[in-house]
């Protein structure tokens, strides 16, 4: 039997030397805990979310220039790697004109110093955050290589776990009678995924009666509108869906499977740990790849601004994250001291920076402006937030290498309960893809880790308020409590519900308002900053809705 490595490793879009070097750790690091085959997650070579790289002929062709380097790497064991493939004779047939190669998402087998079979991924997937059609062409068949007197098949992510597709890897490798398969992935992180990615790779063990080798990809990358995470957790799996090997959760991890084989248990893992460390990984990554090592954040004593905070400390280091608290006429006293404790007990310098001085002087200027005219009360609303974000974005300019975290959630983007070039400024929006919910049992969750009170209890049991005006709360501006806006706002998002379902548990103007809210506040959606997806129905690429309201068909 075969000593099989899992080497689950981070692989950087346009990085190829990076990737290669990488892949080249992880090799030698199996081969000395005696590994004979190393398999490596999809695309590792390129990087999975390339994105319209995979349109570069150079980029493409570098890549399989470096294949054959790698093969030299180790000529003594076998290697599965991930890569971009193509023809220079064939074209996109959906568009010629284009003159875009015909690339495949590629598994190469390498040993002996060379390239012994490649394959070409069949089913590509356009849902959720996948585009694959834009950048491959599907492949006609799996690769099967025989090596050591094993003969193996080797899949591609949704060439395992596809289902409802014309084509059938599986029925292919099935009728080769391959011993085992292994399987390279980037199969990206959110809530509940990996169980069910379990269970389908566990069903197929036990139906091909086949032990499964599954690598995954890690990481935090960009998805164009926001932050992809892959969480990793690559398994085997024996001929009767037994785990035999699990790797960790969202790092790096060479794991070797080897001849004497046990029984892993599988748990499942605790929803708030995993989006914890989902959005610190992927803040990390982000400020890592933008080449910036400081954060700075609006402190209001809030429970959104708490939890980015205590995320920025986790990911960046206390000494790393500045916040500003910028009180007006209308904080209170209560909110005003909770930003000073949280910033105390995070460990992160706070300066308080006031806005009234500048409110009272736009103020006089609007009248001059307006014939004397008041401000509506939404322009007095929206210009504090305003002058909060450009004060913001001051600090920015006067330190470099400092990014903006923006702390708005998913419920209060998804209802436009935000303000455009106000406290939608910022780079990165950490908590944009948690419902408000989430964000209090994130809260918690932070506290009982830590076994400190981190984010003050006073934060949490405060009625939420954006303190614009007197006496406002959330509530009051809202169709409903956020404990029932909520879920109602993510069955909307994510499921293609109708509104008669929606009226077993919700009335009728309740849905009305918050369709409406939806609908219309699409183009500010547009518009704010790249979120980390966490869920399976984040904002953006996910959820492409048309701007304007009266379309909704529900």
């Amino acid at each position: 039997m075969l000593n099989i490595a899992l080497a689950q490793i981070q692989s950087y879009p346009g990085q190829l030397k990076q990737n290669l070097s990488r892949i080249t750790e992880a090799i030698k690091e199996a081969k000395a805990s005696g590994a004979d085959i190393i398999v490596l997650p999809e695309l590792a070579l390129h990087g999975y979310m390339h994105l319209d790289l995979a349109h570069s002929k150079a980029y493409v062709e570098r890549g399989k220039k470096l294949l054959k380097e790698l093969a030299t790497v180790a000529p003594d064991c076998g290697v599965v790697v991930g890569h971009l493939d193509f023809s220079s004779d064939e074209l996109f047939p959906s568009d010629n004109s284009l003159q875009k190669p015909l690339v495949y998402n590629a598994a190469s087998f390498l040993a002996d110093g060379k390239v012994l079979a490649t394959g070409h991924k069949m089913l590509l997937p356009d849902y959720q955050v996948f585009n694959e059609s834009r950048y491959y062409a599907a492949g006609e068949r799996p690769a099967v290589v025989e090596y050591r007197d094993q003969k193996i098949g080797i899949l591609i992510c949704e060439d395992l776990v596809g289902e409802h597709y014309p084509q059938s890897p599986l029925s292919y490798l099935k009728s080769k009678n391959t011993d085992l398969i292994v399987a390279l992935n980037a199969a990206p992180f959110s809530t509940g995924k990996w169980e069910k990615r379990y269970a389908q790779v566990q069903k197929q063990a036990r139906e091909l009666k086949q032990p499964i080798y599954f690598t995954n990809l890690v990481g935090s990358y960009d998805g164009y509108d926001g932050e992809v995470v892959f969480d990793g957790r690559s398994f085997a799996l024996d001929r009767d869906g037994n785990s035999i090997a699990l790797a960790s959760a969202f790092k790096e991890e060479v794991l070797v499977i080897g001849t004497t084989l046990k029984t892993v248990p599988f748990t499942e893992p605790e929803s708030c740990a995993d989006i914890y460390n989902a959005l610190v990984l992927a803040i990390k990554e982000f400020f890592s790849r933008a080449n910036h090592r400081n954060a700075v954040l609006g402190l209001s004593g809030g429970i959104d601004s708490a939890v980015v905070a205590a995320l920025a400390v986790a990911a960046l280091g206390s000494e790393h994250v500045t916040a500003i608290t910028m009180p007006s006429h209308i904080t209170s006293e209560e909110t005003k001291s909770d930003a000073f404790l949280i910033a105390q007990n995070l460990g992160i310098q706070i300066s308080e920076r006031s806005i009234h001085s500048e409110f009272l002087a736009w103020k006089e200027t609007f009248a001059s402006h307006y014939d004397g005219k008041t401000p509506h009360q939404m322009t007095l609303q929206n210009k504090q937030a305003r002058i909060r974000g450009a004060l913001l974005m001051e600090f920015t300019n006067e330190n470099p290498g400092t990014l903006l975290l923006t702390t708005g959630n998913k419920t209060e983007l998804a209802l436009g309960y935000c303000t455009l070039y106000g406290d939608m400024c910022g780079a990165l929006a950490p908590i944009g893809d948690l419902n408000k919910s989430l964000v209090y049992d994130l809260a918690r969750w932070i506290n009982k880790n830590a076994g400190a009170e981190l984010i003050p209890a006073s934060v949490i049991e405060r009625a939420p308020t954006a303190e614009l005006e007197d006496g406002q709360t959330d509530e009051a501006n809202l169709p409903a409590p956020y404990s029932e806006l909520a879920p109602l706002v993510d069955r909307i998002i994510e499921t293609d519900v109708s509104q008669e379902e929606l009226l077993k548990e919700y009335s009728p103007k309740l849905i009305e308002q918050t369709l409406r809210l939806i609908d219309i506040n699409e183009g500010k959606r547009r518009q704010a900053p790249p979120a980390i997806r966490v869920t399976r129905g984040s904002l953006g690429l996910e959820t492409r809705m048309p701007m304007g309201m009266g379309y909704r068909y529900r």
